[in-house]
């Protein structure tokens, strides 16, 4: 499994749900429009509001960041830095050095040294030293020659002397990775002959639906089959899903046989619950009682309220130019067990059949963890604040990458629940929702 993409950025959930009274398709027309603006702006302010460049203490004044970035610095031969506990004196100093602050949050966040279990771990005599080696090419092979080697993007690495063993059975337990990596953003990328794409992109306060659509894109068009549907999933997708399977048309707002779309394109939707006091006690599910008219009459999904997860899913697929979303609140009769017992039992075939599934992990900074009524971070203006830490070092805008999926994902309520792992494990085309950020993941290596 590899990620094609990053939408880099740091996202702190907040949102409310939909009322039955107000219009579902005016809200979903405003916020692309206002979501457009916002990525319009948000890339241009970013760029004319940076800093020329920021105070260096006197051994970064003396290392040559530019040759390291454009040809690379074999891990063998390192450029020496400092001790570790001298970079984290000037991180934390007033007027503090610009790089030595990058490198000194990294250390502090993937190190964990600010948390109960490393805060008094003894970091006397590390040393660090910086290397620089390839992070990605861009649609095609891997370089044959110290030559192609130059020309591709390159990633500082801080590398240590030793690492202290608390900090590492920590680590374990959160899933972080222990990789400390400082990246040029896009913008100087021309400075090297660079591609944009394999930088760090500047993310503004709502996710960029058109880069998610490129991942989405790239996928279907250049993965084909082999992420649609793998070996290991054959005889499953051979089978056709029982007439009792339903969608919603996100487009008429109301259920229709999983039949109807052909070749059965939908996305589907995982998600946590959450209590029933937050979830509005199911007032928005299909029961016996609602099945018949949810199934025959457009629009009859809005008559109750829709917590902002599942609101949220419906603009995702529409925004990406998609018609069909399974919900299993939405798609299943809840007081029905002969109806579950069905659907259960083609649990499996409904993710691996999902052209997408949609993961919504939510977070605990939304103030209603990891529930039906956290909205998905970013989706739209206002639901995340962005604190990416860029700096300026002679010239450069450098920044540290934000936490990879496994590590964000184990921070949230979703995770700790069996049937979000299987439908991980299921989905062939993932786009998750973090609290730190977005993420797109295919079968593709």
């Amino acid at each position: 499994m590899r990620r094609i993409a990053r939408n880099f950025g740091h996202v702190f959930s907040a949102g409310s749900t939909l009322s039955p009274s107000e219009s579902l398709q005016s809200t979903f027309t405003n916020d692309s429009e206002a979501q457009k603006k916002a990525d319009l702006s948000s890339s241009s302010l970013a760029e004319l509001q940076a800093p020329a460049t920021g105070p260096l203490c006197e051994v970064c004044s003396d290392i040559d960041f530019h040759t390291i970035l454009r040809d690379g610095v074999s891990q063998h031969n390192p450029v020496p830095y400092d001790l570790l506990t001298s970079v984290l004196e000037r991180a934390a100093s007033p007027g503090r050095c610009a790089f030595c602050s990058l490198v000194g949050d990294l250390i502090r966040r993937v190190w964990l040294l600010d948390t109960p279990e490393c805060a008094g771990v003894d970091l006397s005599g590390i040393t660090l030293s910086l290397f620089a080696i390839t992070c990605g090419h861009v649609l095609g092979p891997p370089p044959q020659s110290e030559e192609d080697e130059r020309d591709a993007a390159h990633r500082i690495h801080v590398e240590f002397s030793r690492r202290p063993a608390e900090i590492g059975r920590a680590a374990g337990k959160t899933s972080k990775t222990l990789s400390l990596e400082v990246q040029l953003m896009q913008e100087d990328a021309h400075a090297f002959g660079r591609e944009r794409v394999l930088h760090g992109r500047r993310v503004g306060d709502v996710v960029d639906m058109e880069l998610v659509k490129t991942w989405a894109r790239i996928c279907k068009t250049q993965h084909g089959e082999r992420c649609r549907a793998p070996w290991w999933a054959a005889s499953a997708l051979r089978e056709d899903l029982p007439k009792e399977v339903r969608v919603l048309d996100v487009q008429k707002l109301m259920l229709v046989p999983a039949s109807t779309p052909v070749g059965y394109r939908y996305l589907a939707l995982s998600y946590v619950w959450g209590s029933p006091d937050i979830c509005n006690h199911g007032s928005y599910w299909t029961t016996s009682a609602n099945l018949e008219e949810r199934m025959s009459k457009e629009g009859s999904v809005l008559h109750e309220k829709l917590p902002a997860a599942i609101t949220d899913a419906i603009l995702t697929t529409r925004t990406l130019g998609e018609r069909y979303l399974w919900i299993d609140a939405l798609c299943i009769a809840q007081d029905s067990w002969d109806d579950k017992k069905i659907q259960i039992n083609v649990m499996d075939r409904i993710f691996l059949r999902a052209a997408i599934t949609i993961f919504a992990t939510s977070s605990a900074s939304s103030g209603v963890v990891s529930s039906a009524a956290a909205p998905l971070p970013g989706l739209r203006p206002g639901t995340r604040e962005v604190a990416q830490k860029v700096r300026v070092v002679k010239g450069l805008h450098l920044c540290t990458p934000l936490p990879r999926a496994p590590e964000a994902l184990s921070q949230t309520t979703w995770n700790t629940r069996g049937w979000t792992y299987q439908e991980m494990m299921l989905a062939t085309r993932r786009l998750v929702f973090t609290p730190d950020q977005v993420f797109f993941q295919c079968f593709e290596d």
